[in-house]
C-alpha cells in the first residue's frame, strides 16, 4: 500500500513508538486479535501500548487487559464509558474550540480523566527520542500560481494556517 501521511507512516518515518487507542465497546477478548493486527500490520511500526477506550466496567476492563496482556502488549490506560468526555458535535463534524462554550471545563474533565485512567509513568517510559528521517522531502503543496483568496470568518474557520502561509 501507499503511504499516505498516516500516524503509522510518521511512526515509521520517525521511529517513534505507538501508544494505540483501542475502542473496545461491545468486545472483550476480540480486542487482543484488533489489537495484534495493528501491531503485526506493518513489522517497521512498533506498537509499544494499549489504553483501553469505552469500558463498560472494571470486569471489562479485567477481560480486556488480560487477553491483550497475553499476546504482550501492555496496557498502560483504561477509560471507562462517560459521556461528560464526549465533544460536541454537528451535521459536518465537531464543533469549533472557538464556539465551544464551555471549552475550559470541558478540558479540566479530560486531564481528571488523564490522572485517573492513565499509568502516566508508564506512557512516559515508554517514549523515545525523535530520530530524524533520512532523505529530502518534497514541497508539500505546490503554490496556486495565481492569486486567490482566502476566507477567514466564522463561516469558514477550516483553514489549516500551514497552508495559508505556504501560499503567501
Amino acid at each position: 500500500a501507499g503511504r499516505t501521511g498516516s500516524a503509522a507512516d510518521l511512526a515509521r518515518l520517525y521511529g517513534l513508538p505507538v501508544l494505540l487507542v483501542l475502542d473496545v465497546s461491545g468486545q472483550s477478548t476480540t480486542a487482543a486479535a484488533v489489537a495484534k493486527g495493528f501491531a503485526t500490520y506493518d513489522p517497521d511500526v512498533r506498537m509499544a501500548g494499549i489504553v483501553l477506550n469505552r469500558l463498560g466496567s472494571e470486569r471489562h476492563r479485567k477481560l480486556c487487559s488480560e487477553a491483550i496482556e497475553a499476546i504482550g502488549l501492555p496496557v498502560v490506560g483504561a477509560i471507562l464509558r462517560d459521556p461528560t468526555l464526549n465533544l460536541p458535535e454537528r451535521h459536518l463534524g465537531l464543533v469549533q474550540a472557538g464556539e465551544y462554550d464551555d471549552l475550559m471545563a470541558h478540558l479540566d474533565r479530560l486531564a481528571d480523566m488523564a490522572e485517573k485512567s492513565l499509568d502516566l509513568d508508564a506512557i512516559m517510559a515508554l517514549a523515545t527520542p525523535l530520530t530524524p528521517a533520512s532523505g529530502g522531502f518534497a514541497d508539500a503543496l505546490t503554490p496556486p500560481g495565481q492569486r486567490i483568496a482566502l476566507a477567514e470568518d466564522a463561516a469558514f474557520t477550516f483553514l489549516y494556517p500551514h497552508v495559508a502561509a505556504y501560499w503567501r
